[in-house]
């Protein structure tokens, strides 16, 4: 009977420590008589990171007459093993152009003195420069490289061996490097017509270890943040269109190394007149005309959005409507001299001082060049050009220039070809300055 007891207390223990034990274990809630104990699990400690490599192509630029320079860096924590640098099954290094496996090379063999056992160390390698085939070709292309392609080295980051880059080779002579532009300050509303003034600042780089000498940076004006690559020159006109070049929007800088400039803006960077308002996009474009050949062509502008608004000033409207010839002063010789009818077709008067002529060709060659302030120009309370066009009285607006030209005398009649153009320089603002150039054939009689 005893023994019988005895089996069944040990039998309790052992399932009562079991119990506990499962309690334990799975972090329950265990109640004893008088108290409750809570077992808590130990904390999760997370592995520390591993003294590893990362091999990576930090950069792919063209140096030298189109050679291919790449720069593999070790971005990790830990050495590259010395297997990295085997010279048959070391760490491979592919490269890929257009697509197309275009040369291959072990680790040994652009680091040779094993610099990249030294974390964040990077080493700069021309590829093959021997080997003519290698070097790049004219136009565009797509150059990858690819590191420890053959999985060599075990990595902190196996997903980063792979850069691709767009090269462009123009006969590349001096060292590589990159030219790009930021737009520092940017005037959210402008008007129609208004300089930007010091409401706009540029901000050109160069990663070029040598000078650069009178790179032009263009200010343009378009409705859509694209453009041209590698960059053209801009076009001025004084009426908008997509990617004008602003009235005295294109500046030189010139980079005596690598570093930051800012663009002094000399000019006006005036807004077209007949900008319709909504919103667009001011572009700063660095190397206009693409004259360096650089490792990337395709960041060479930087754009900012404005709002155009309509300008509230009154502005004229100047055209050349028709040619005209004198008679002889009485008592004087036959002759013809030349006259020019030009007008006002704007609403707003014409601002004296500006300097704005009147050029005159006949026969494409320039005979006359008139200031429209002088006493050439017919100005009468009548017919004065400096007047805003009058519904009422559109002669209002009107002037009659004499030029000096007299045409020659001929005993039959003679044709010439007579051109005129108003504010040749554009230096009055006018509501359309398209239309300032007038053309056509006089038939002079004898005389």
């Amino acid at each position: 009977m005893n023994q019988k007891r005895t089996t069944v207390k040990i039998g309790w223990i052992i399932f009562m420590m079991i119990f506990f034990g499962f309690c334990a274990l799975s972090g329950a809630q265990t109640n004893l008589p008088g108290k409750t104990t809570k077992v808590v699990p130990p904390p999760t400690i997370a592995p520390p990171l591993q003294n590893l490599p990362d091999l990576l192509v930090s950069d792919i630029q063209l140096v030298n007459g189109c050679q291919i320079q790449i720069t593999v860096k070790n971005a990790g924590r830990g050495p590259v093993p010395d297997s990295g640098y085997d010279v048959a099954n070391g760490v491979a290094i592919q490269m890929y152009k257009d697509g197309a496996a275009w040369g291959g090379i072990r680790l040994v063999g652009i680091d040779p003195a094993k610099k990249l056992q030294t974390p964040g160390a990077y080493v700069n390698h021309i590829w093959f420069p021997g080997a003519e085939n290698l070097k790049l070709g004219p136009g565009w292309h797509s150059i990858t490289v690819e590191v420890d392609n053959n999985h060599v080295v075990t990595e902190l980051n196996e997903s980063n061996n792979k850069t691709t880059k767009r090269l462009n080779c123009q006969g590349q002579t001096g060292p590589g490097g990159d030219l790009t532009v930021q737009i520092m300050q940017c005037p959210g509303v402008v008007k129609s017509g208004q300089d930007l003034g010091s409401g706009f600042q540029v901000v050109g780089q160069s990663t070029f270890a040598s000078a650069l000498n009178n790179v032009a940076v263009d200010i343009v004006l378009t409705s859509n943040p694209t453009y041209p690559a590698p960059v053209p020159y801009a076009v001025y006109s004084p009426n908008y269109s997509s990617g004008v070049l602003l009235k005295g929007g294109r500046e030189h800088i010139s980079f005596t190394g690598p570093g930051s400039l800012n663009v002094k803006l000399n000019g006006t960077n005036t807004i077209p007149i007949d900008t319709p308002p909504g919103y667009y996009y001011l572009g700063a474009v660095i190397d206009a005309g693409n004259k360096t050949a650089e490792s990337n062509e395709r960041n060479n502008v930087a754009f900012c959005r404005i709002k155009v608004e309509a300008s509230q000033t009154l502005l004229p409207d100047l055209v050349v409507t028709g040619f005209a010839y004198t008679g002889s002063p009485a008592g004087q010789p036959p002759e013809a001299r030349l006259l020019v009818e030009i007008r006002n077709q704007g609403p707003g008067a014409v601002p004296r001082g500006t300097g704005a002529k009147l050029d005159v060709y006949v026969n494409e060659a320039l005979v006359a060049s008139i200031d429209l302030d002088s006493g050439s120009v017919e100005q009468t309370a009548f017919h004065d050009v400096h007047n805003p066009y009058d519904p009422t009285d559109p002669g209002k607006s009107r002037s009659i220039v004499g030029t000096r030209y007299i045409f020659p005398s001929s005993t039959s009649s003679v044709s010439y070809n007579c051109r005129a153009v108003i504010d040749p320089a554009n230096l009055i603002p006018e509501t359309n300055n398209a239309n300032n150039s007038f053309s056509r054939v006089e038939q002079i009689p004898p005389h």
